[in-house]
């Protein structure tokens, strides 16, 4: 089962996430090929979540083919700074 798609505002970039409990554990970031989204990774996060030692995971929905369905909500970044600057901001979040 998919997490619920949110969104939160990082470095004035809003992007659309799903994120997988317990919200107490340890942080995970999942990040998917160009052509994927973030919904790509339930298995592997359900699992994370849910194993023997829990983490926190965060999958994103960054740019591309299968993320211009969510218009608005997209990381559109092409330097690697740019991109890491989100990240970090995402993960202060």
């Amino acid at each position: 089962m998919d997490a619920e798609l949110r969104t939160v505002r990082a470095n004035d970039i809003t992007l659309a996430y799903r994120a997988w409990d317990p919200a107490e554990a340890p942080r995970v970031l999942l990040l998917h090929c160009r052509c994927a989204d973030g919904a790509d990774w339930t298995p592997i996060a359900e699992r994370l979540a849910s194993g023997p030692r829990p983490r926190r995971a965060y999958a994103p929905d960054l740019e591309g083919p299968r993320a211009k369905r969510l218009a608005g909500h997209l990381v559109h970044q092409t330097r690697p700074e740019e991109f890491l600057a989100v990240v970090e901001g995402f993960l202060a979040h």
